[in-house]
């Protein structure tokens, strides 16, 4: 069998990074495997270190790629509230505390799937790296959501970005934790109408 063309390669890399990024947000960083997602991708673990020097590596760039996938949530709801901060944080909020966002894991916040994984990484891990980059980058984009482009984010919607992401990550983490005890939706109930 020949050699995949570098276009296949990278079609592979990013199909590994999609499926690592769903699997360490369902079962944390120390539930992956290396053979489960190359499996999972429909690939030999053989070909695993040509596009990664370790699961340390991959683990990195999953948590990396968690991120995209939730700035890119981000950026829809920008995008339906054009020039309406207010509503894209309300349209953000909604989201958050939907039951898919709340049940679905693999679909879940890297903030709030990661946490306490990523916590328990060395200080100087890439993951830790990739996380706090993360929060910093949907930090910032929060802030501006449904601003006009070019708009400055002002230190008072940066405070505010950061208030609804502690009590929403807060929330929906102690919500999922209670799951099938009144309190979970009582949790969910109380941020929300905080942050209405």
């Amino acid at each position: 069998m020949g050699r995949a063309s570098k276009q296949q390669q990278e079609r592979h890399r990013e199909q590994i990074l999609d499926i690592a990024a769903r699997q360490v947000k369902a079962r944390g960083i120390d539930g992956v495997t290396i053979p489960e997602v190359m499996a999972a991708a429909g690939l030999t673990v053989g070909g695993f270190y040509g596009h990664f020097s370790s699961k340390a590596d991959l683990s990195a760039r999953a948590v990396a790629r968690a991120f995209d996938v939730q700035a890119t949530t981000f950026a829809r709801i920008g995008e339906a509230n054009p020039g309406n901060h207010k509503a894209a944080m309300a349209s953000l909020v909604d989201f958050y505390f939907s039951d898919t966002h709340r049940y679905q894991l693999e679909r879940s916040c890297p903030m709030a799937a990661l946490s306490a994984d990523v916590a328990r990484e060395p200080a100087d891990s890439a993951a830790r790296t990739a996380f706090a980059e993360g929060i910093q980058r949907n930090l910032t984009q929060l802030a501006g959501i449904g601003d006009a482009v070019g708009e400055t984010t002002s230190p008072e919607q940066r405070a505010e970005a950061l208030t609804t992401m502690a009590m929403a990550v807060g929330a929906i983490v102690m919500a999922r934790a209670t799951t099938g005890e009144p309190i979970a939706d009582e949790i969910l109930a109380a941020a929300r109408a905080a942050l209405g």
